[in-house]
């Protein structure tokens, strides 16, 4: 296996941390991770069941950071509806 960059690792870590603290903490029931894992590229995908699109929270209380740390580490963040709930 390849050596990582430590930077490009922790980035990772923390994207797949946010993005899972998000699910568990805001969306609905029947979550799921998807992890693909190409060369230097990442693609980490969180879904739930909630129908209700993922937003940035003001940063006034506990869970309302994720998206806007993630923001500035990814070249495109987003998300997408799909049968039952959505992926981010």
């Amino acid at each position: 296996m390849a050596e990582c960059d430590p930077d490009w690792l922790a980035d990772s870590a923390l994207v797949l941390d946010e993005l899972t603290s998000n699910a568990l903490m805001h969306g609905g029931p029947g979550r799921s991770l998807a992890l693909d894992v190409r060369d230097e590229d990442v693609l980490v995908e969180v879904s739930d069941s909630s129908v209700e699109s993922a937003r940035p929270g003001k940063g006034d209380g506990p869970g309302e950071l994720g998206l806007r740390l993630v923001d500035p580490l990814n070249c495109g963040c987003g998300q997408r509806p799909q049968t039952g709930g959505k992926a981010v």
